[in-house]
């Protein structure tokens, strides 16, 4: 008598697919990391939405510094007592000091972005900056301590960070470049923090 229990010959017998295993989440503190930057001795500039991060920073700080000077202006005038001509002219330098505040903010960055360079070469990291005097830093690899990487609110919005190289020779010394493209930040802390290792190996 044949065995019922035997599987039907018609029936599907196509390995069973497992189950696809979940992504893996990604962290969100650190962007990828940009592998084609290297320490080839080129002068790089700024990203671009720099300029943009510092007007938007620059307009925010406008508006905080004009409002409070006019709530002062306010209450100087209602507390003093001023009339007529006195009032239009505290009024009028206040309007000149906030609109002179708020071209600076706006004209400032794109001219410091087009003095502003950066290098990476076999010595060390160099910074150029300045836009009536300018100023070359040089940090040799030997003088790094550690580095960090900081993001603010509007940074982080426009894909940008702060890369800070803490030296060594003075207490609490530290040279900041801002305005480096996230993954740029992360990939020259790496290359800096390999060459230190490097040299304290020797």
């Amino acid at each position: 008598m044949a065995d019922m229990s035997e599987q039907d010959p018609t029936e599907d017998r196509s390995p069973i697919q497992p189950e696809e295993a979940p992504e893996k989440p990604t962290p969100d503190t650190e962007p990828e990391v940009e592998h084609s930057f290297v320490a080839d001795g080129v002068n790089y500039q700024l990203d671009p939405n720099w300029v943009l991060a510092s007007r938007l920073s620059g307009g925010i700080v406008t508006v905080i510094i004009s409002g409070a000077n006019l709530i002062g202006l306010l209450i100087a005038v209602f507390a003093s007592g001023w009339r007529g001509p006195s009032v239009l002219l505290a009024f009028g330098g206040w309007l000149l000091l906030a609109a002179a505040l708020a071209c600076w903010t706006q004209i400032g960055p794109a001219l410091r972005y087009k003095r502003r360079r950066y290098r990476l070469n076999e010595t060390g990291l160099r910074i150029r900056r300045g836009l009536v005097w300018q100023a070359e830093i040089s940090v040799p690899y030997s003088r790094i301590q550690h580095t960090d990487v900081s993001r603010g609110p509007v940074e982080r919005w426009f894909g940008i960070s702060t890369l800070i190289v803490h030296t060594a020779g003075t207490e609490n010394a530290s040279v900041s470049l801002d305005g480096l493209p996230a993954p740029r930040a992360y990939r020259i802390r790496d290359l800096l923090l390999t060459e230190v290792e490097t040299d304290d190996a020797v």
